[in-house]
């Protein structure tokens, strides 16, 4: 068997072409969604070490309660988003 010759042109799977134009947006809009989401409950995180730290009850509570909120409103709004987009793309038609 011969030498393979590199190839400049990135496979099937990564060209732009590959996927609808849709899709290329509906993934940089969930990674965007999905690194920030990351960073929030990471800082959520940080306050909740500092409340454990204060040992005050309500100032913990408080803290579980944002992390709580955050982690099951994420998704749920960016279903909302989603579907509002959908929906708006269906009717232009």
């Amino acid at each position: 068997m011969g030498a393979r010759r590199a190839s400049t042109e990135p496979p099937n799977a990564l060209r732009s072409d590959a996927l609808p134009v849709d899709w290329l947006g509906w993934t940089a809009c969930a990674v965007a969604v999905s690194a920030f989401v990351g960073c929030l409950v990471s800082w959520l995180a940080g306050v909740l070490a500092s409340s454990v730290a204060t040992e005050n009850a309500a100032i913990i509570t408080v803290a579980v309660l944002a992390i709580a909120f955050v982690t099951l409103t994420s998704p749920v709004s960016g279903h909302a988003i989603a579907r509002a987009a959908h929906r708006r793309r269906g009717r232009s038609r």
